[in-house]
């Protein structure tokens, strides 16, 4: 899948990502780095991607949220980071099958902060999402999402890094917002639109942070700055501790299925879901949006 076709398919229809990693295995009990169970348990990972293949969806991500190395080496995992990637890749296509699901490789925030706001300077967060990348990329992946960005420098160094490993693959980036529109580093939604608009990448799109009803203001002022197709990736509700100590979120399937559509009419080309969704939130909003066409063509 190249650049071409990818744009012209978001012309056909509305297309479906799929939903929550994390807090999927966390429920199955799972408490460490969830990117390490691509070495120390490949079948709850190939299990949750076939539910959601299964599900419907058009674009599996692989588990390599956290995959990279400034982010591995703060959380102690002394897995090689070549390893991780590579198989998560590989349990992907796997999940995939002979089915018409394109793997996306998921890239997202190393943890730290661009100077001058951290101490990461642009060229190493640059080289460290080149690294992973790479590797993503020679694994055979069909695309890139980079996504819960919340520095915009950060997100140019990411964006920068994977289009100079190739010219011709389709990148999907996202931001997360607050409800006030902004990034906690202060971006708004209209500075990063109008910023990505004159970025090489293909889709614009926001994720995380956020229940589909509060997210969906933050999404009308992306629709209205973005000259590129747009994606989007709420959570399923606020979490909610429990008195065990576990996390729930409040969004029923049936609710989020239903949430869902007023993205669509608001013009989004790809739709999936975040934390606390599950394959069942991915199964119903699929079956109540199949086939609908998107609100207007972006090239």
């Amino acid at each position: 899948m190249n650049r071409k076709e990818f744009l012209q398919m978001l012309n056909e229809r509305i297309y479906f990502l799929d939903g929550a990693y994390g807090t999927e295995f966390f429920k199955k009990g799972f408490k460490g780095v969830i990117e390490t169970l691509n070495i120390t348990d490949k079948e709850m990972v190939f299990d949750l991607q076939k539910a959601y293949v299964d599900a419907g969806v058009d674009f599996l991500l692989t588990n390599t949220f956290s995959a990279n190395r400034l982010k591995l080496k703060s959380l102690k995992v002394s897995y090689n980071i070549k390893d991780i990637n590579y198989n998560a890749v590989k349990i992907a296509k796997q999940a995939a099958g002979q089915k018409n699901v394109y793997v996306l490789g998921d890239i997202s925030s190393t943890g730290f902060l661009i100077n001058p706001l951290g101490e990461v300077s642009f060229d190493e967060a640059y080289d460290v999402f080149k690294e992973q990348g790479e590797i993503l990329l020679n694994a055979g992946v069909d695309g890139f999402i980079i996504e819960t960005m919340s520095d915009l420098k950060e997100l140019k160094a990411a964006i920068l890094a994977l289009r100079d490993l190739s010219q011709d693959i389709p990148i999907i980036a996202q931001m997360t917002f607050e409800e006030n529109s902004k990034a906690v580093t202060g971006t708004s939604v209209e500075i990063f639109a109008t910023l990505l608009n004159d970025l090489d990448v293909d889709v614009i799109g926001i994720n995380c942070t956020l229940e589909p009803e509060k997210l969906l203001s933050v999404f009308r002022k992306l629709a209205k700055y973005s000259k590129k197709p747009i994606s989007v990736e709420p959570n399923a509700g606020k979490p909610k501790l429990q008195r065990d100590g576990s996390i729930v979120y409040k969004t029923s399937p049936e609710k989020f299925a239903i949430y869902m559509e007023d993205f669509v009419e608001e013009g989004a080309n790809i739709v999936g879901g975040c934390c606390g969704t599950s394959p069942e939130h991915i199964r119903l909003m699929i079956k109540f949006l199949k086939n609908r066409k998107p609100k207007k063509e972006k090239l």
